[in-house]
């Protein structure tokens, strides 16, 4: 039993830290250490770093990435014990179809907004253009692979695949010109002539 699920999560644990430590800097251990890695954490850096204008990799975007995870997860706990506490009394509520129906949106709506802060042309000092077509080849890949060979049961390799695949197409991307990094700061400077 236990060696079948190491065979699923070692290599999805693997893809997650190697792909979010850039993301994430320092706060990586925090964020690894309190879970809710892709559909909270990963936003809540990406939006913080945004909203105060800081880079990934630099000790100021680490030290918002620091402050967004650890003030999210305190958010979050707070949240678990007060839903702990009016679980009871708010139960009449919970159940209603009202908030049934409204609960099959939250994964469609969650989901729309991570893939909005992916493909945005936003990299921190600079801006990428054409920075969502990187992820086009390795989703036809899967889909092809999926279509003549089964991938369920073996999503971590598969993630590990992709992100191989996925830094070698924007290598090759951004060497052909497909992709263009261009300093915000020059975009600026444009701007205003």
């Amino acid at each position: 039993m236990g060696g079948g699920l190491l065979a699923v999560f070692l290599p999805t644990n693997i893809a997650e830290v190697l792909s979010y430590t850039p993301i994430l800097g320092s706060s990586a251990y925090l964020t690894f250490l309190t879970g809710n890695v892709m559909n909270l954490k990963i936003p809540v850096v990406i939006n913080a770093q945004v909203l105060t204008d800081t880079s990934q990799g630099t000790d100021e975007g680490d030290t918002i990435a620091t402050i967004g995870v650890a003030v999210s997860s305190i958010v979050t706990t707070l949240i678990i014990v007060l839903g702990v506490i009016l679980l009871v009394p708010l139960r009449p509520l919970l159940t209603s179809p009202a908030v049934q129906t409204a609960t099959q949106y939250l994964l469609p709506a969650l989901f729309g907004g991570i893939l909005l802060s992916f493909v945005n042309d936003d990299c921190g000092e600079y801006e990428a253009k054409g920075k969502s077509l990187t992820m086009i080849f390795p989703l036809i890949l899967v889909f092809v692979i999926n279509a003549f060979y089964p991938l369920g049961g073996k999503e971590g390799f598969v993630v590990l695949l992709c992100m191989g695949v996925t830094v070698v197409c924007a290598m090759v991307m951004y060497k052909t010109g497909i992709i263009k990094m261009t300093l915000k700061s020059e975009l600026k400077a444009r701007k205003k002539n």
